[in-house]
């Protein structure tokens, strides 16, 4: 608001010339418009020069409010601005130096005496039983008779790299064994030497090697034969056992 009052009062000469020139224009248009007033022949042009004559009478008294208020502003208010400002700046300052005081005393916490605590029973924790770790599930042997059994590899044994063949081929009219594979997907004859022939007898013992390596992976048909003297190999003369070859 001082900064306003202090622009007024700065410029109060031009504002005081730009209303003086205010009301001598809409002055000039007041007689104007009473002599077209007084001139006219018709009523719609009286009307007319009278509406311009009330409209300048307005204009004109805007700008003596205008130059009034200027007045009153450079003699009533700004003289007693330096006193307003006075006022201001010492409370500022009485605001910026008011001394708080301050409580010094302090603030006695009461002492409570911790309650013991009691001691509770602890509950005995009975041992668990030790249950004995899973034991593989053995494969089966193959179902055959004491004249020509494959006791090593079991069925469904998984082999690879050099596999020991046991069991027992022995017979009253023994001549000779031999050890065949057949892979499943060929032939049903096709059966494969996987060594020479044996001449002599075994009971409960190792009866052949088989390198199984770089055999396609599958299942395979492991069979141990019993020949007699005849030549003759009857069904209890040959034990299979099925097996698998890993890759």
């Amino acid at each position: 608001m001082a900064d306003v009052i202090q622009v007024i009062v700065e410029y109060a000469d031009w504002l005081y010339v730009l209303c003086g020139l205010g009301v001598l224009v809409y002055l000039r248009a007041v007689l104007e418009a009473r002599r077209e007033r007084n001139t006219a022949i018709f009523t719609l042009e009286r009307e007319a020069a009278s509406s311009r004559a009330a409209r300048s009478l307005v204009g004109m008294f805007v700008f003596i409010s205008l130059a009034g208020s200027v007045f009153f502003v450079e003699e009533m208010l700004a003289p007693r601005l330096p006193e307003a400002v006075e006022q201001d700046d010492e409370a500022a300052i009485k605001t910026v130096f008011l001394i708080t005081p301050t409580s010094d005393l302090a603030t006695a916490t009461p002492l409570v005496a911790s309650p013991t605590p009691e001691p509770s029973a602890t509950a005995t924790r009975r041992p668990r039983p030790t249950l004995p770790p899973p034991t593989a599930t053995p494969l089966p042997m193959a179902a055959c008779s004491s004249i020509a059994q494959i006791t090593s590899p079991r069925v469904g044994a998984v082999l690879s790299g050099q596999v020991s063949i046991f069991g027992t081929a022995a017979a009253p009219d023994f001549n000779f064994y031999k050890i065949e594979y057949h892979r499943e997907g060929e032939p049903a004859e096709a059966w494969h030497s996987i060594s020479d022939i044996h001449k002599n007898q075994v009971v409960n013992g190792l009866l052949d090697t088989w390198d199984v390596s770089g055999f396609p992976p599958g299942n395979y048909r492991l069979k141990l034969t019993v020949v007699d003297i005849t030549g003759n190999y009857p069904p209890q003369n040959r034990c299979e056992v099925p097996v698998v070859i890993s890759g």
